[in-house]
């Protein structure tokens, strides 16, 4: 991503931080993000445009730094770690506050944000030597995203994150789960 969209996407998640998701302009996320409104209509055409862009880059540095975490600690590191931080985050707290039904439309499981998240889950287990299957991934999913709309405390997060890692790799899982073979 060069430089002026990674600040663009930057200066749309302040701007959502600081103004909410239905009060943000396109002027909000210039200015936060230091450029004039024309550079931001060169990348982007509307608003919606600006929020699908952050949901994919925040989605992508989440997968990628979850992806780094399970090959070196395994997948409940990499998914206490993910719903950490979707409870901690600002701008998402924000949309959740005042748009319940934004967030909530991430755990429903159709759409693209959806569907970026089973492929993220799919990635980040198979980087820990895991192999999951479809309904391992959905439930992974779910209790994931559900930190977007219900944040727990991190020691509960993680003592959870290693309950649903163990639960969805252990071979008598069924469907739920596979070790490589």
């Amino acid at each position: 991503m060069g430089r002026t969209r990674a600040a663009l996407i930057a200066g749309a998640v302040e701007a959502i931080e600081k103004h909410g998701l239905r009060r943000m302009t396109m002027g909000d996320v210039a200015a936060a993000a230091g450029v004039a409104k024309a550079t931001l209509y060169n990348h982007f055409r509307a608003k919606p445009d600006v929020v699908s862009a952050v949901v994919r880059a925040e989605a992508g540095a989440l997968a990628d730094a979850c992806l780094a975490l399970a090959e070196r600690d395994g997948l409940a590191a990499a998914l206490a770690y993910a719903a950490d931080t979707l409870s901690a985050h600002a701008a998402l707290r924000r949309v959740v506050d005042e748009e319940p039904a934004v967030a909530l439309g991430l755990l429903v499981p159709r759409g693209s944000a959806r569907e970026m998240a089973d492929d993220a889950v799919r990635r980040v287990a198979a980087s820990a030597g895991a192999r999951l299957g479809p309904a391992a991934v959905d439930l992974v999913c779910r209790w994931v995203l559900s930190h977007a709309v219900d944040p727990a405390p991190a020691e509960a997060t993680r003592e959870a994150a290693e309950l649903v890692a163990a639960a969805v790799t252990r071979p008598a899982a069924g469907d739920l789960g596979r070790r490589p073979g």
